[in-house]
């Protein structure tokens, strides 16, 4: 109906569009969540341009959804695309930028890139200790990641 009004080429097009991604995802069904997170996509950026947040996000939908499907390249791209745009536009230590970098590091543990992921974890560390304080569950958690690095390259001092 918003299609028939509106336009494909419409914001609100393609927030719908979304968030038929969202629901295909959580179902599981990720090619058509590809595909709507796809087009949605490809309206926000000709309608607000390549650098904007909405963007960013629907970039950070795609990641996702290539996380899910195991092409762990493809989703470090997506989210590199997407973490680009959240630096020029929050900043680098807003809180969302440490969630994207979170999400890289984990994929660079996958590929077995502990030096890499090292680097993502301890900038969301310290995005989150900024952010939320030390004492935020957040911080524990990326704590834990960057422990289980060390742990893992037997360097079982600095994992304590």
């Amino acid at each position: 109906l918003k299609k028939h009004h509106l336009g494909e080429d419409h914001v609100k097009v393609a927030d719908t569009l979304s968030n038929i991604g969202e629901v295909r995802f959580t179902m599981g069904e990720l090619d058509k969540a590809m595909y709507a997170f796809s087009k949605a996509f490809l309206v926000k950026k000709t309608i607000l341009g390549e650098n904007n947040l909405e963007v960013a996000t629907m970039v950070n939908n795609i990641a996702n959804v290539y996380v899910e499907e195991g092409e762990v390249d493809e989703a470090i791209k997506a989210y590199m695309e997407a973490l680009r745009i959240q630096r020029a536009k929050l900043g680098d230590d807003d809180i969302v930028v440490a969630s994207t970098l979170l999400n890289l590091g984990d994929l660079y543990v996958k590929k077995e890139d502990n030096t890499f992921a090292m680097e993502c974890y301890q900038q969301t560390f310290q995005i989150r200790v900024q952010q939320l304080g030390k004492q935020h569950l957040d911080v524990a958690f990326v704590l834990e990641k960057i422990a289980r690095i060390h742990a893992g390259e037997d360097d079982i001092e600095s994992a304590i």
